[in-house]
């Protein structure tokens, strides 16, 4: 940790100005985001569709258009036009907030579906471009401290959004919260068009922005990035699909914990403050990814998957188990750190798996099975509650975790 502090200090200077206004923008888009409602997405949907099963369609519909965008921008935003996806993508967030705000107010199904379908297409835009200019901006020099700044933006963004947010909703309707994302998002673009121009010269171009519109489309409907995967499993076999298959079990874990989490706590009549606690506590962990992912380095990599796989299905056990605040908030710590050690290891894992070449198809194939992992895991879980009960889906979901880190673990990666 002292040598990554050390490398820190030495590395800020580096930094582009750019890099750190973008990393400002991030964080105010993130934290309107999570002050105006995400913390609590499924105690409000089911508000407007009262149903276990109907909030895990809700989440497959959120993930189906986050793994389709997020594709098709991922091929974009290689060809030149990140100013334009930004823009575009904080204007849909403006929508989004307008629609999640009317569908709680008039009691809209419809208007929620559509809010969720801007939610998953906004997303896309956003963190794909945000993501690749990061990393098209940073070098040996500035690696760690740019794509450190990044992520400390986000992940500062969710703490203190869900800190606040358990305070606003004390005083504000439940609707009225999801405002803060087109007031966020409109404060973003405002800030975007004095940045524009020196992300892309071109960004007024009028021809580009039809570019950017049938770009898009082309790249959801040719299915050209599917083929590009599909490339992956043939050249890299049995090992690489394995890997995947991790990626989409953790989160899995970490989008059943995102939307149901929730739904058992007002099951055990905790209220919304108490809800977003529970989130900001799971996210502190994260702010110190920067500093203690080389931990990681010095222990096998087998070892330290046994180690956080094990962790995860203990994890569900005592969601299954236990209803004391506390316990929960001692689980939320635990689930957040070990989501936030897995994450990089599997992902780490899976592009050095693919060779250079491949390695933008093995990022966005990761993608989709992430988002796989969330569809499948979201509908199972909804079905598990309405077949079992909230607790005891935790419980099976726990036995399933175990299952399936032992086919992954014990039959691909045993030495």
């Amino acid at each position: 940790m002292h040598q990554r502090i050390h490398t820190l200090r030495a590395d800020r200077r580096h930094i582009p100005d750019m890099i750190k206004r973008m990393s400002l923008m991030m964080f105010l888009f993130v934290l309107g985001r999570w002050l105006g409602g995400d913390v609590f997405f499924s105690v409000y949907v089911e508000s407007i569709a009262p149903s276990a099963m109907l909030v895990s369609a809700m989440g497959a519909v959120l993930a189906i258009v986050k793994m389709s965008f997020s594709l098709a921008m991922g091929n974009m935003s290689t060809k030149g036009d990140l100013a334009k996806m930004v823009r575009w993508g904080k204007w849909i967030y403006l929508i989004c907030g307008l629609f999640f705000a009317a569908a709680g107010f008039f009691h809209s199904p419809a208007l929620l579906i559509a809010a969720v379908i801007f939610n998953g297409m906004g997303s896309a835009m956003l963190f794909t471009a945000y993501q690749y200019y990061f990393r098209q901006h940073s070098n040996e020099h500035n690696r760690y401290a740019v794509l450190g700044l990044m992520y400390t933006s986000i992940n500062s963004a969710y703490v203190i959004g869900a800190l606040i947010a358990s305070l606003l909703v004390l005083v504000m309707p439940l609707w009225s919260m999801y405002l803060f994302i087109s007031l966020f998002a409109l404060i973003s673009l405002w800030w975007w068009k004095r940045l524009e121009e020196d992300v892309n010269p071109l960004a007024k171009s009028m021809t580009r922005r039809l570019w950017l519109w049938r770009q898009m489309m082309y790249e959801l409907l040719s299915g050209e990035s599917y083929h590009h995967s599909v490339h992956l499993f043939r050249t890299y076999g049995l090992s690489f699909a394995s890997r995947l298959g991790l990626v989409s079990l953790l989160n899995a874990a970490d989008y059943v914990w995102f939307l149901f989490v929730p739904l058992l706590a007002v099951a055990h009549d905790y209220s919304l403050s108490e809800i977003a606690i529970l989130f900001a506590v799971m996210r502190v962990p994260a702010l110190l990814s920067y500093f203690i992912g080389d931990m990681e380095d010095k222990i096998p990599y087998h070892y330290v998957l046994l180690g956080w796989l094990g962790g995860l299905t203990l994890c569900f056990v005592g969601l299954a188990l236990v209803d004391h605040f506390g316990i929960l908030m001692a689980i939320g710590v635990v689930m957040g750190l070990i989501i936030t050690m897995l994450r990089p290891l599997l992902v780490g894992n899976v592009l050095a798996s693919a060779s250079e070449h491949d390695a933008g198809i093995a990022a966005g194939t990761m993608t989709v099975f992430a988002r796989l992992g969330e569809i499948v895991g979201s509908l199972l879980f909804g079905l598990l509650v309405t077949f079992v009960s909230m607790q005891g889906a935790f419980g099976v979901f726990a036995s399933i975790i175990w299952v399936v880190f032992f086919v992954f673990v014990l039959t691909f990666y045993k030495k």
